[in-house]
């Protein structure tokens, strides 16, 4: 026997190197220029909150393109500078990293922070939004894209399950298909049929204003587990109204809700994308909202519930949750990317850049087989620190289908252990065979794993090219025993 539960909620410095500058000569000849100083790294850290994500000019999603296994990608705003992958971070506490060494052209940064949201936040917000830690999904859900979605609801969607998958386990991720599932999505034109909203009306002044619609979704319990088995979302007609990062938000709030956050809405001091239904949230609560949507403490809530509780946890007595993390950053002229090892045992990783001019394959600058080199940072599964070489290969004359062809490798790959600075390279042990190699699509100036064989490296690789000229690129790396993030200078 099934039993279903209703779920219903209304909703309505950019980085130097990315700017430019000019100077005047002087009236008089100026005296004999001083020794040239040591290159300056021109990304900031920390880096300024703020932003608004923006994700509906950059390259379409396909679903053949195992879009589930790779971190979203997003600019922070139409006329925003950087292009970002995987966990805004925000600026947070990370001027008080400290500079550990350096690795190639990239400083390294090291240390542990006081940036969680802590045991008391994590404990009210599902105290206030699960009913029942029994009531979740077991495994990998799969969202069924209803027949007949048009384009754009289907790359919000895309997008709005990896921003969330970015904060569940990986034995948890959904799956996005257009072959059934387990969550059904339908962008209803109830509304719009009923008249509201009225087919003449003009779009919102800005896109501050509540969207002129609703969202409702409820999930299906198996009668003897309690377990989610079956969930239904409906998304109203003007949904998206107010922007792209709106309707985006829309959908991950209606997804945070069927993985098991549909009892009611967090405490009010809270900062969360389930407290406020409508679109005015940057402006209502405490902190800037991260550019990737959810919130820090959404993000510890998720956890928590799918790695941190078991079936007989009374939510009144959460236990132990840490409010510190381990970081490991790497800074350099054109790209900025790093892990967050929380203490509670997950990592969250990023990466940003300079938004390029052009796509990759338009810059007539470059041709061939062209390489940039770098670093990779991270964390194993046992939290020992990890660092490597990194290495991006593209040929860009291979232009096939709007798609370049290329390879990532990371070598001389070691750890140190857990909570040390990582040391210089080659004074670390090896892990596994020191090696990971990787089959790469281009397309746009974002690139991603595209070889599934049995017997492949594995892991979900994203990355972003970046600077004015493709000078850099960036991304991140997640497999089942090893979370990391890389930067590469082109040479």
């Amino acid at each position: 026997m099934l039993k279903r539960l209703l779920v219903s909620s209304a909703v309505l410095v950019f980085l130097a190197a990315c700017g430019g500058g000019g100077s005047e000569n002087t009236v008089t000849p100026p005296p004999p220029p001083p020794p040239p100083p040591p290159p300056v790294k021109d990304l900031s850290l920390p880096w300024p909150d703020g932003g608004v994500y923006h994700g509906e000019d950059l390259p379409s999603l396909m679903l053949g393109e195992h879009v589930n296994f790779r971190a979203p990608v997003y600019e922070d705003g139409p006329d925003g500078a950087r292009l970002m992958v995987g966990v805004d971070q925000g600026a947070r506490h990370l001027d008080d990293l400290p500079a550990t060494g350096e690795r190639g052209e990239f400083d390294i940064h090291h240390g542990q922070l006081p940036d969680g949201v802590g045991r008391k936040t994590v404990r009210e917000f599902l105290y206030e939004t699960v009913y029942d830690t029994k009531q979740r999904w077991t495994g990998r859900p799969t969202v069924a894209v209803a027949p007949g979605t048009n384009a754009e609801d289907l790359q919000r969607l895309i997008r709005a399950v990896q921003l969330v998958n970015n904060a569940l386990p990986i034995s948890n991720k959904i799956i996005v298909t257009d072959q059934g599932g387990h969550i059904e999505v339908d962008f209803n034109p109830a509304l719009a049929v009923n008249g509201f909203p009225p087919a003449d009306s003009p779009p919102p002044a800005t896109t501050d204003s509540p969207a002129p619609s609703t969202a409702y979704s409820y999930v299906i319990l198996d009668d003897v587990t309690d377990k989610i088995v079956e969930a239904f979302i409906d998304v109203e007609t003007g949904y998206a109204l107010p922007g792209d990062k709106q309707g985006v938000e829309v959908i991950a709030r209606e997804l945070m809700r069927v993985m098991g956050l549909n009892y009611g809405t967090p405490m009010a001091h809270i900062n969360s994308i389930l407290a406020i239904p409508d679109s005015t949230i940057p402006k209502q609560q405490d902190i800037p909202q991260p550019v990737s949507i959810l919130y820090p403490a959404d993000r510890e809530a998720l956890r928590a519930l799918y790695s941190g509780l078991d079936d007989r946890t009374d939510l009144q007595n959460f236990g132990p949750w840490e409010d510190t993390s381990m970081h490991i950053v790497g800074v350099g002229e054109h790209a900025v990317f790093g892990v967050r090892r929380s203490d509670n045992g997950y990592s969250e990783p990023w990466a940003y850049g300079c938004r390029p001019l052009t796509d990759l394959a338009d810059n007539t600058a470059i041709s061939g087989t062209v390489t940039w080199n770098g670093s990779l940072v991270g964390f194993t599964t046992t939290e020992r620190t990890i660092t490597g070489d990194a290495a991006i290969s593209v040929d860009v004359d291979t232009l096939s289908d709007d798609t370049l062809v290329g390879t990532a490798d990371f070598t001389s790959l070691e750890t140190f252990p857990a909570g040390a600075e990582p040391g210089h390279a080659g004074t670390g042990l090896r892990w596994g065979d020191g090696e990971l190699t990787y089959s790469i699509a281009v397309r746009g100036n974002t690139f991603w794993r595209t070889s599934f064989e049995q017997g492949d490296d594995g892991g979900g690789l994203t990355g972003v090219f970046v600077g004015e000229k493709h000078e850099g690129a960036t991304g991140t790396l997640v497999r089942t025993d090893l979370t990391a993030a890389f930067g590469a200078t082109r040479q």
